[in-house]
């Protein structure tokens, strides 16, 4: 070849080297800018999601515990709150991976957005229940004062009737009245005792969260039971009989 030749197929050769670079360096540029694209407009805002659900999610049970241990309904109206914004981060999240193809997202916000209603499912038998404990122990507390006054009107009208006998206790009939009413009301001031430690038993099981200790002070129901039949056959005074 002429040496014109050679020199022009020289800067033939470094024009389609310099065009084939070109074209690579603009190709991965083009790579890289799809990539960060996805980051920014994909990956971040699904991390950042995940993160919202986490943190509601968090709160909501956080909220949730103050309400079961207080039963105080303001605990419950935050829990609400914040669950109403845990499904609507689920929801975010559903229609962030449907816009950006991203199917893992989507399937683990359709699985958390499962849980999440048996949670509120969870939590509105919660309310039931908590509710129906609250009528329970109000009606205790008026069963167990009741309890006590009957037994102090028992305890007080066979007082007085012990105080009459003693008084009259040259009388051989009204030693063996004091005997007998002194023994009756021995076993009401048992009867008022195993009441006290039924009362304190319950409370201090319902403070301390312990199903054993109730079920432990239930039992006294059974002394209390036997105690009444005692006191019962023991007397055949009408107003006692229909106070025991």
């Amino acid at each position: 070849m002429k040496l014109g030749t050679k020199i022009t197929l020289g800067f033939v050769s470094l024009i389609v080297i310099a065009l084939v670079l070109g074209g690579m360096a603009i190709w991965n540029m083009y790579n890289v800018k799809t990539i960060a694209n996805t980051l920014a407009n994909a990956n971040v805002p699904e991390v950042a999601i995940a993160n919202e659900v986490e943190r509601d999610s968090l709160k909501t049970m956080y909220e949730t515990r103050g309400y079961a241990f207080t039963e105080d309904k303001s605990f419950l109206d935050k829990a609400k709150t914040e669950f109403e914004q845990v499904k609507k981060d689920l929801k975010d999240a559903k229609d962030h991976a449907v816009k950006f193809g991203l199917e893992t997202l989507k399937q683990n916000a359709e699985r958390a957005e499962t849980k999440a209603l048996e949670y509120e499912k969870l939590l509105a038998d919660t309310v039931v229940k908590t509710d129906a404990m609250a009528k329970d122990k109000a009606a205790s507390l008026v069963a167990a004062d009741a309890y006590m006054k009957v037994c102090s009107s028992y305890l007080a009208r066979n007082q007085k009737d012990l105080e009459k006998a003693i008084a009259g206790a040259a009388d051989e009939k009204n030693r063996n009245q004091a005997a007998q009413l002194s023994k009756e009301i021995g076993i009401a001031n048992d009867i008022v005792d195993l009441g006290n430690w039924i009362r304190t038993g319950t409370w201090q099981a319902i403070a301390t969260r312990d199903p054993k200790l109730f079920q432990e002070t239930e039992k006294k129901f059974v002394v209390v039971n036997k105690k009444l039949d005692e006191l019962k056959a023991s007397t055949a005074d009408a107003d006692d009989l229909k106070q025991i």
